[in-house]
């Protein structure tokens, strides 16, 4: 259902935005960070990655890669998005990842992105501007 303009409509958006954008700060940073701590053969050599086999297991850091820069491109846009309408984006916080191995690096990324998915989901219909959906 789109509901119509109101002079809400721009704060709502506003707050939900930045809500979106601090989950891609999130996810930006967690890619980031991870990429500079692990190395293509700390993905390739994980029990996690091996089990898809070798085709996949053998461009993980390069999907991994494609993956981080498109969260960089998540929160350019949702800053652009933000400002666009006369909002503030929020900044990024500093964030303490409790991963050392690919292993659990893997297993922390499928819970923020499936984190992300769901509030997006519960956010979405919220969403008051004609021009952002």
């Amino acid at each position: 259902m789109i509901n119509s303009l109101s002079a809400q409509s721009p704060s709502s958006d506003v707050t939900l935005l930045n809500y979106a954008l601090t989950l891609e700060n999130l996810e930006s940073a967690f890619y980031t960070q991870g990429l500079l701590q692990l190395s293509s053969a700390d993905f390739a050599n994980s029990t996690f990655i091996q089990n898809f086999g070798s085709v996949i297991g053998g461009d993980v850091y390069a999907y991994l890669c494609l993956i981080r820069d498109q969260e960089e491109q998540h929160v350019r846009t949702l800053q652009s998005l933000i400002t666009g309408l006369g909002g503030t984006p929020v900044k990024p916080c500093t964030y303490n990842f409790a991963y050392k191995t690919a292993d659990q690096f893997a297993t922390l990324a499928a819970l923020l992105e499936n984190t992300g998915v769901m509030a997006y989901d519960g956010a979405l219909y919220q969403i008051q501007s004609l021009s952002i959906k």
